[in-house]
């Protein structure tokens, strides 16, 4: 009897648990469902916000990032012939000496092949794709009816009827795959906004207005006050940045801090002098557009190799490293921003284990001036100089990992750069220095040093110039000895 009773007791306390999972289950489908209808209403009210008129706004001309035009050719200091450099031993150089250059070696090369990378990503086997996003093969699925056609009439009505049709599709599990997509990259949002760009554009088989469309709408319903505009048929995506974009076309609303950037991702010139656009955000969006790199994104770790060879008093140095190609890539049409985001970035782990290495190994038996005084030759003669509009057509400031990569810099790459390698090679604090048609540094020794100085927050900065080509350190540009410049951190 008891063993019945114990079995009856059983039975209802498994009742009463599976009558708690159905319950819960029935909760959880009836809250998804308020949710969902929740959404649904949103859209609704969204759609019918984005019918109304909208408004005429004039577009202003991308600011210019220098007051006047930097120089077509570098400064070049004369200056007597530079001594010896004195053997490891101390003894001095005016002994026979060995000048033949040493190459430093290279760590060996260790990496896999971008199309083996696996991100395990919960994909359905259907509606399959490979989507090539910089140096990767990217896996992604989603479906066709994303792909959202708009008539050639682009007006507001045409808008507000893509956001409709596509808000209807089950656009969710393409947007959950790019956020963790994001998440696996260490995408900032401006390359975020490029994963999401590039999946639309193959989606819409490369027709630009769906595609910016589509990117619109993804950003808005991950949280960012993202816009788009309309002018002569074309549409436009609009970015409320929290960073100043050089170069780029804006416009502001009259109750708004925020300017708006009319934003491409190939750099192409907009030329349009007016758009039409809506001043309200969908609800709940919060985030605006920030361009600061906190972190270097994970593009794989395919690698292309180069030399320097440079001469320092009377010795030809060779410097072999490797570069991260696909943030070379990356890098190629960021927008031009504030100078602080370039001289606060990093150097990929396959740069600075070959570049940094053998830099501290060339400079480790030096004294700490001997060794900036290298530091700042190599950046010297590293690439040749040519301003951005003669190399690449329009303002670009490089970012660390493309210093590595292209053969010729002006001031602004240059000083990014070598703020770098002083900071990872010898330990000490850089800032640069901003001037109205040139960019410089000043680096912090550990003890006094004679020379043209700054000071800042009541500390002493060496004026370190690596467009000054020749000059040691302590030497500022004739022109810009009596100017005090802007600074920028660069720690």
């Amino acid at each position: 009897m008891k063993i019945i009773n114990g079995i009856l007791v059983l039975l209802a306390a498994l009742c009463s648990i599976t009558s708690a999972q159905e319950n819960f289950e029935d909760w959880q489908k009836k809250e998804q469902e308020k949710l969902n209808k929740y959404i649904s209403e949103q859209d609704s009210k969204f759609v019918d916000f984005l019918k109304k008129e909208w408004k005429s706004q004039d577009i202003k001309a991308g600011i210019k990032p220098f007051e006047k035009p930097k120089p077509k050719l570098p400064h070049v200091v004369i200056a007597p012939k530079e001594t010896p450099l004195e053997n490891n031993n101390n003894e001095k150089a005016d002994k026979p000496q060995n000048n033949k250059a040493i190459e430093p070696q290279l760590p060996a090369a260790d990496y896999k092949k971008e199309d083996d990378i696996q991100f395990n990503l919960p994909l359905p086997k259907k509606h399959l794709h490979k989507l090539e996003f910089f140096s990767l093969l990217l896996p992604v699925s989603y479906s066709s009816e994303l792909a959202v056609p708009v008539s050639s009439t682009i007006d507001n009505e045409t808008i507000a009827e893509y956001w409709k049709n596509i808000s209807s599709t089950n656009y969710k599990e393409c947007l959950e795959q790019a956020i963790v997509l994001r998440d696996k990259l260490k995408l900032n949002d401006w390359g975020y906004a490029k994963l999401l760009y590039e999946t639309g554009n193959q989606l819409n088989k490369k027709k630009m207005n769906e595609s910016y469309l589509f990117t619109w709408f993804m950003l808005v319903k991950s949280g960012y006050k993202a816009r788009v505009g309309y002018d002569n048929n074309k549409v436009y995506l609009l970015i409320p940045s929290e960073n100043k974009l050089f170069g780029v076309p804006f416009f502001s609303f009259k109750d708004a801090d925020k300017k708006f950037y009319v934003l491409s991702f190939d750099n192409k010139n907009i030329t349009t002098d007016e758009l039409y656009t809506y001043n309200e955000d969908y609800p709940d969006v919060d985030k605006y557009f920030s361009f600061t790199v906190k972190q270097l994104p994970d593009l794989g770790q395919l690698s292309g190799e180069r030399k320097i060879k440079f001469n320092y008093r009377g010795k030809e140095n060779i410097i072999p490293f490797r570069y991260n190609t696909g943030l070379v890539k990356y890098f190629e049409y960021y927008p031009y921003t504030d100078l602080q985001v370039y001289f606060s970035s990093q150097l990929s782990n396959t740069a600075e284990g070959s570049l940094v290495s053998s830099l501290k190994q060339l400079t480790k038996n030096m004294a700490e001036t001997e060794a900036l005084n290298f530091l700042l030759r190599f950046v010297q003669y590293a690439t040749d100089y040519k301003i951005d509009n003669e190399q690449f057509g329009f303002e670009k400031p490089l970012f660390p990992e493309e210093s590595l990569f292209y053969k010729f810099s002006d001031c602004e790459d240059r000083s990014i750069f070598f703020s770098y390698i002083v900071r990872k090679v010898l330990g000490l604090k850089v800032v640069g220095l901003d001037y109205p048609d040139h960019i410089a540094t000043a680096v912090k020794l550990h003890s006094p040093f004679d020379g043209d100085k700054i000071t800042y927050h009541n500390d002493t900065y060496l004026i370190c110039d690596p467009t000054y080509i020749g000059a040691s350190i302590g030497t500022a540009m004739p022109a810009y000895k009596d100017l005090s410049p802007g600074i920028i951190e660069s720690f």
